[in-house]
């Protein structure tokens, strides 16, 4: 989602607020209520600003201790812990050392990938005649994992060159109208997906639904865009809210997520999933998202 910060908003991820070697020191007596929030990120976080930025600033502003760290080595007690590792697919080793605690936020959320969350596949065999759409199956285009491709669709047109693509824009994922139009070397990259394009219109325009959630709190909006891949950077109408849907919670419950942001469409009536996000970024309009950020980040009272 879209959301600037002012650079005195953020906390590096090269500080630590408070930090010390080992073991943070126990919390009072009369002061049980104030949680020891460790974020824990990794080395290969390729954002500058993360969304959680902007939470962690309110809840150390209501008292919380914020504590950072983008390794697993001499981690420090704590009451909640944010999986916050900017990756596809969280590595194992980083699960097994968060273990011991017993609150850890998106601990059941570790593969985000395409064919891990995506009911709308389509392979060469099956029997589907419309529209397609290609997807890289890492998150985000592939470009957390391979910040530096230079792989475009457009460079590569229709060749078996596609064979060898990491990485696409995401607003840039190309539409097909059918899975023969598909270049060959998609079907043999398994960096790539192909899934049914099922698109949410009205009147000449195409619409995304997206939902924002921490806990018990979120909101959800509409946007439209003459693009067939909206995104908040190509949208052409004001955000317009919109109510959850109970197939997305039931989704969000399945896939074990407790913070994140989910994108989607309604489409015949059917809500589609298209994309699931456990490290949100951020981009403009921050004012705007100012009061809702306050709420978003009071649902940390619910773990």
């Amino acid at each position: 989602m879209a959301i600037a910060y002012r650079a005195r908003w953020l906390v590096p991820w090269n500080r630590v607020i408070p930090i010390r070697q080992g073991r943070s020191p126990p919390l009072p007596p009369d002061a049980r209520r104030v949680k020891r929030i460790l974020i824990l990120g990794d080395l290969l976080g390729w954002r500058r600003r993360y969304l959680v930025d902007a939470l962690a600033l309110r809840w150390r502003e209501a008292g919380h201790r914020i504590l950072k760290r983008r390794t697993t080595r001499h981690l420090p007690d704590a009451d909640v812990v944010i999986l916050h590792v900017d990756r596809t697919v969280v590595p194992g080793r980083i699960s097994d050392c968060l273990k011991s605690y017993p609150v850890v936020l998106n601990r059941q959320a570790v593969d985000i990938s395409k064919r891990a969350i995506s009911r709308q596949l389509v392979a060469p065999g099956d029997d589907y005649a419309g529209p397609v759409v290609v997807k890289t199956d890492a998150n985000c285009g592939g470009l957390p994992e391979h910040p530096l491709s230079r792989y475009l669709p457009t460079r590569f047109g229709r060749g078996r060159a596609w064979a060898k693509v990491a990485a696409i824009r995401p607003d840039r994922y190309p539409v097909f109208a059918g899975k023969a139009e598909v270049p060959p070397g998609v079907w043999e990259n398994p960096a790539l997906v192909v899934e049914r394009f099922l698109p949410e219109r009205r009147d000449d325009l195409y619409y995304l639904r997206y939902w924002i959630f921490l806990g018990g709190k979120g909101w959800a909006g509409r946007l439209g865009s003459p693009q067939p891949i909206v995104k908040f950077s190509n949208a052409v109408t004001p955000e317009e809210p919109v109510e959850v849907p109970d197939a997305l919670k039931a989704r969000r419950t399945a896939l074990g997520f407790d913070y994140g942001r989910f994108d989607y469409v309604e489409h015949d009536g059917e809500v589609i999933l298209l994309d699931v996000n456990k490290t949100i970024g951020g981009a403009h309009r921050m004012d705007e998202y100012k009061d809702r950020l306050d709420d978003l980040a009071s649902g940390i009272e619910d773990f």
